[in-house]
C-alpha cells in the first residue's frame, strides 16, 4: 500500500522537498536602498537561479558567499567595491551578458545600482556558511543558514585574512 504523506504539514516532506524554493520574490535591505530577488529556484544542496532588481544606494557591509556563483548582467550598471590582498577596490560592472566567476571567498558590497539595474546568478551548491564585514566597526560576522550569527571577529582594517583561518 502507499503511503499518503500529509501535503499539510511541511515538516512531514522529505528534506530535498523541504529546503526547496520555487518562484520566490524578495525585497532585501542591506543598507541603503534594496534589492528585489525573484528566486527561480534554489536548493542549497543543488544550487539555484535567482534574479535580481538592484535599486541600491549603497549597501552597509562587505560579504562572501556560501555558494560559487556565475552573473550575468543582464541591464544598466553598478558600482562595486572588493577587498582585495586588505585594499578596497573599485569596479564598474557595465558588460552585459558576459559572465562574472564570484568564488565563495569573494568578498564584495554593491555601492550604487543605477536605475533599472537586473542582473541573473546561477548558485552552485551551498556551504555551511559565508562572512560578512562591517566597515564602520571592523567587525566580520559569521553567518549560518537563515542568517545564524555563528562567530563575530575584530579585525584591522580589511584584513580577509581573517577568512583563511575559518
Amino acid at each position: 500500500m502507499p503511503v499518503i504523506r500529509n501535503l499539510e504539514r511541511p515538516e512531514a516532506q522529505p528534506f530535498y522537498i523541504r529546503s526547496m524554493i520555487l518562484f520566490k520574490k524578495k525585497r532585501i535591505e542591506l543598507g541603503e536602498g534594496h534589492i528585489i530577488q525573484y528566486t527561480l529556484f534554489e536548493h542549497k544542496g543543488l544550487g539555484g537561479i535567482w534574479i535580481y532588481h538592484w535599486k541600491t544606494v549603497l549597501q552597509n557591509r562587505f560579504h562572501t558567499h556560501a555558494f560559487n556563483s556565475t552573473a550575468f548582467l543582464l541591464s544598466g550598471k553598478y558600482l562595486e567595491e572588493v577587498i582585495v590582498d586588505g585594499e578596497i577596490i573599485t569596479r564598474v560592472v557595465v558588460d552585459r551578458f558576459k559572465p562574472r566567476k564570484l568564488p565563495m571567498d569573494y568578498c564584495h558590497r554593491i555601492k550604487k545600482a543605477d536605475p533599472n539595474t537586473w542582473t541573473i546568478v546561477f548558485f552552485g551548491k551551498w556551504k555551511s556558511h559565508w562572512w560578512e564585514y562591517f566597515q564602520d566597526t571592523g567587525v566580520w560576522v559569521k553567518y549560518g543558514w537563515g542568517r545564524k550569527v555563528l562567530d563575530k571577529r575584530q579585525a584591522y582594517k580589511e584584513n580577509i585574512d581573517i577568512l583563511k583561518k575559518d
